[in-house]
This record gives C-alpha cells, sequence and structure tokens, in this order.
C-alpha cells in the first residue's frame, strides 16, 4: 500500500489550484449554489443534498441510450469514450457486446440489485459510464486506492491497474479526478430520504464483502481529485445530464472547491497511528515475549513500522525486527513476537515465534517501537532507558525494583497512547506508572488488551430471549449534545461498540465488555476518549459481536 502525504488544504488554495489550472467552473445555472454560499463541512454537504436531490429519474434501462449521448467521443460523434481504458468505440447499443453500463459507485456498496426497470441510486447518469465489459467486470466492486498490478485489455496496457492480492482498483490517471468527483456526488446526493441509500465516503477499507454503504478510500479520492482536474469533456457531460435528463448537477465538478470545503480534514494512510507497546514478558528460561497494540481505530499497514533493540548502551540495531510484509493490523488487535522455545500458552497467542532476536533480552535491554519513513524515524514507544549511565541489571517499573527483570509489565487498560520518555511511563509507584507489573511468568493477559470505556451505558428491560442480533437508528438524529443508540443481542456475548469518523479514525469505545441477552441503550455524549466534545459532522456508530455480527449506523453532530 502507498503512503500518502497529509492533505490539509484552505479553501483559497483549492481555488487557486483550480484557476492555475485553467479549469474555471462552468456556465452554471444563476442561482443555483446559492443556498450552499457561506457553508463548509457537514452544513455545506447537508445543502448541496437539498439542491440536487428530486431529480428526473431515467430507469437503468434508458441509459443504454442516453449514455452514447453523455459519454459521446468529441472526436467522433458515433463513439462513446469508454471510462478506465479511453478507448473510443460504437455507441450504438448492442446489448451490452461492445460497452455496458459501469457504476462507479458498486452496486453491491449499497445501492441494491438493479435492472432495466431500476430507478434511483441504481440508475443515476451522473454515476454511469459507458464501460469495456470485461474491464467492467475485472474492476467488479472494487475500492478505490492506490495499487501496482497492471490490467491488460487485448494485450495492451490500458494505464488502469488493479489488484488480485487486494481488492483495489486504480483508474488511469485522466479518469481519476473524474471518478472521485462521481464518488463524491453520490455521497452528497443519496443521505437516506425516503427509500434511498445513506451514501458516505470512508478512509478505511470495509470488509470486502459487506455491503453496507460505504465506498473507499476518500484519502485517495481526494488526492486524486486534485491531481485530475475537472476538464471540459467532464462540464460538458455535467450540462448534458442536467438539461436534457435529469435536471441535477454534479457540484463537484461546477465547484471544485466544495470538494475542500467538506472534506478537506482527511488524514492520509502515510499518518503516525497510534500503536504501542501493550505487554513486555521477561521470565525464565525463552519465555520472553513483547506485544504491541493498534489502538489507533483504523487497519494498519505494519511495513513502515520495526522494533529497534539496544543491549547493554551499545548503538541501536536498526534491523532488530520488521513485520511480516503485508501484515495489517485490525483495530483493537494485538501482534505477539516470541521465542520458539517458549512455553507453550505463549505460542499459542503469539503471531511470530520464527525471528526471536527482538525478544532474546534480559532485563537491561531497551525496545523502541518506531515508524521507518522514508529515512526518517519516528519514535513511538519504548521501554527502557537508553544509554542509561547507571546501567544495571534491569529498571525500577511502579515502585518495584528492577521489575524489567523477571517479570510481566502489562500496559494499564486506561492508556491509550505510546511513551518515548520512560521514566514518566515507568513511574514511581503503582499509581502513576503506565504499568502493571506481575509476577515471573504470567502468561494470562498475553494475546489481547483492554483499553477502557470511557461512556455509560444501562440494560433496560430485556426479554428473556430475543429473536435475533439487531442495531437500532441512534435517536435523536441529528443531535446535539447527545444521542441513544439501542442494540438487541439474543445470547451472551462479547460486544464492541466505537463510534468513528469517515476517516475511519476511533472517536471513543462505548461498549466493550461481555454481555448477557437483552436490550441495552447507550448514550453518546458527543465526546471523544480525551472527553473532548467532537466537531460537528458525519459520524460512524458501529456494533461487532465475537460471534461475527457486526453493523454500522451513521449519524450527524450538530453545532
Amino acid at each position: 500500500m502507498n503512503n500518502l502525504t497529509q492533505l490539509r488544504f484552505t479553501a483559497a488554495a483549492i481555488i487557486l489550484l483550480f484557476i492555475l489550472s485553467g479549469t474555471l467552473p462552468a456556465d452554471i445555472p444563476a442561482g443555483y449554489y446559492d443556498d450552499a454560499e457561506g457553508k463548509v463541512g457537514v452544513e455545506l454537504k447537508a445543502a448541496l443534498h437539498n439542491i440536487i436531490k428530486g431529480h428526473t429519474e431515467k430507469s437503468y434501462g434508458d441509459a443504454r441510450y442516453i449514455l452514447d449521448e453523455t459519454d459521446q467521443d468529441p472526436n467522433n460523434s458515433s463513439n462513446v469514450r469508454v471510462v478506465y481504458s479511453n478507448h473510443s468505440v460504437s455507441g450504438t447499443w448492442d446489448f451490452g457486446v461492445t460497452w455496458n453500463r459501469e457504476h462507479i459507485w458498486a452496486k453491491s456498496r449499497g445501492i441494491g440489485d438493479v435492472d432495466n426497470y431500476t430507478k434511483g441510486a441504481g440508475s443515476d447518469l451522473h454515476n454511469l459510464r459507458a464501460c469495456i465489459p470485461s474491464i467492467n467486470t475485472a474492476r467488479n466492486n472494487r475500492w478505490f486506492a492506490e495499487c501496482n498490478e497492471p490490467y491488460q485489455y487485448n494485450g495492451e496496457n490500458t494505464g488502469s491497474y488493479t489488484s488480485s492480492s487486494q481488492w483495489f482498483w486504480k483508474p488511469r490517471d485522466e479518469d481519476k479526478g473524474d471518478v472521485a468527483r462521481i464518488i463524491f456526488y453520490m455521497a452528497a446526493r443519496y443521505e437516506g430520504d425516503s427509500d434511498e441509500p445513506d451514501l458516505e465516503v470512508v478512509d478505511y477499507f470495509p470488509d470486502k464483502y459487506s455491503n453496507e454503504p460505504f465506498h473507499a478510500k476518500l484519502s485517495a479520492l481526494y488526492q486524486w481529485h486534485l491531481d485530475d482536474p475537472v476538464d471540459n469533456w467532464e462540464r460538458n457531460r455535467n450540462d448534458i445530464i442536467y438539461t436534457d435528463y435529469q435536471h441535477n448537477r454534479n457540484p463537484f465538478i461546477d465547484r471544485p472547491e466544495f470538494v475542500a470545503w467538506i472534506w478537506s480534514d482527511t488524514t492520509s494512510p502515510g499518518e503516525i497511528a497510534n500503536l504501542f507497546f501493550s505487554e513486555y514478558i521477561e521470565g525464565s528460561g525463552y519465555n520472553k515475549a513483547l506485544e504491541i497494540v493498534n489502538a489507533s481505530g483504523k487497519l494498519v499497514d505494519l511495513s513502515d513500522y520495526a522494533i529497534l533493540s539496544n543491549y547493554n548502551n551499545d548503538p541501536w540495531k536498526l534491523t532488530s525486527y520488521s513485520f511480516p510484509s503485508d501484515t495489517v493490523l485490525q483495530p483493537g488487535d494485538v501482534w505477539v513476537i516470541t521465542h520458539s522455545g517458549a512455553d507453550s500458552t505463549i505460542r499459542n497467542v503469539a503471531d511470530d515465534t520464527t525471528r526471536a532476536s527482538v525478544v532474546n533480552f534480559s532485563g537491561n535491554d531497551v525496545r523502541a517501537l518506531v515508524k521507518i519513513m522514508a529515512g526518517d524515524t519516528t519514535y513511538l514507544d519504548v521501554i527502557g532507558l537508553y544509554d542509561d549511565p547507571d546501567l544495571g541489571d534491569g529498571w525500577d517499573v511502579a515502585g518495584i525494583s528492577k521489575a524489567t527483570q523477571n517479570h510481566t509489565l502489562m500496559r494499564k487498560p486506561n492508556v491509550r497512547q505510546g511513551n518515548t520518555n520512560w521514566a514518566s511511563s515507568a513511574g514511581t509507584n503503582a499509581d502513576d506508572s503506565e504499568w502493571i507489573v506481575y509476577d515471573p511468568d504470567t502468561f494470562d493477559y498475553l494475546g489481547s488488551h483492554t483499553i477502557t470505556p470511557s461512556s455509560l451505558f444501562e440494560l433496560c428491560n430485556a426479554p428473556d430471549r430475543l429473536d435475533d442480533y439487531h442495531l437500532y437508528p441512534c435517536y435523536p438524529n441529528p443531535f446535539n449534545p447527545s444521542t441513544t443508540i439501542q442494540y438487541d443481542l439474543y445470547k451472551e456475548t462479547t460486544v464492541t461498540l466505537r463510534i468513528y469518523d469517515l476517516r475511519g479514525t476511533s472517536v471513543n469505545t462505548l461498549v466493550k465488555e461481555r454481555q448477557e441477552p437483552g436490550t441495552y441503550r447507550v448514550l453518546w455524549n458527543g465526546m471523544n476518549t480525551n472527553n473532548n466534545v467532537v466537531a460537528a459532522g458525519v459520524y460512524l456508530y458501529h456494533i461487532q459481536t465475537t460471534d461475527g455480527f457486526s453493523k454500522t449506523g451513521k449519524m450527524i453532530m450538530l453545532k
């Protein structure tokens, strides 16, 4: 997965970018965007939704005979220009042999089944593009993101790329901005009115098989929007759809700066994730282990992360431990490294027993969790004091002498990030230390890590048994300052209920515990894990049980 630079552009800079690119606004009808002026963020998105909703609906069957006009090749009026490959082919509909209708926002990502009589999101002309059938099939319902495996059509590299190992699709450079602005249009147009889907762009990859109404990846699409500005072909297509057919416009073609005003605080996958050491075992014999936890709320690709070693004040061993290639750590999950000769209790929960040098430590050896990118090393967490002038057999932790030797250290549940200041992390007593110190060869807690929830919940009127799991819409929604999330459990299970923003960043964990069958109501007071009120905007609430139930809802925090 390629690293992207974090994007935070001011509105003025975005406008300047498009002016310098020669992509000035199209001939927009007078007053069309008046209700959106002066708004940003969720308020702007809501205003645009009200402007473009209620369009004249055409059927999916109608699109067969409309795309030959909207997607017309400017150099040959008898042909259409197909998406992804840019081939020019006959515009005459021949039952999908030469070209068919590609849903840029994939049907299975919340739109549902589509046939020739379908209207609404499944037939929205802004979302449909003419496409070579085999390329349409290859794209499938893949997320949009950077990837590097070439896709060829008739032995020719079309400029489109897919990845067979991961579910991503990258259009050729000339189509990237077009694709991004279509996805942004769909997210603004479909907000759950009546029987319509509620579509959102997110900055993480939901499950490959998920049919939830989310599309990814926001940071990639945002960058593509900047890299491939609006051109006259795109403007002309927008005008035709507005004038002759649907009578609504794609606002992100007319006003490219709207993308920045709604989504400009997107962070990239190149950001430093919230990873830290959650457990350290220095026991008898080979009973030694390190555990790290992903407390970021995002999927984290560990390719750029490493654990550095320091023995007896020697220089850092920069290649001490690198994570196996393509290792991705789920939110809340841990990664355990141990020796192949460790006790079976440790080995049974370990992720890696093949490269034990990093855990061949005694009590006075330092370990550091780092991110190495473009030659720069960022220290995230440290166990031990580097270059200690009074180096002995081990360091004191929580007031216990030489606790890094012949002890197990577990990070307290209220710790939510790493600490490169070992004196602060170790503390001087049980209260000010970030660690709990256990007796030698204590392995009970290895393989998982708990971070304390910070919200309240109540059990109310629980029936003996419910028919199934169920997550209800939160109420009120939109809300300020608080809303209630209700769910049903039909059997005892471990429940995790988290709040995320649209980047996939965990905002707060409301529930993480084993619960009995019943109906539960959880109050979210609009605060994050640091007890600060979150900004106005769209948030996701997600429930997960240990036996596989997973469901997400959307809510809006108002100012």
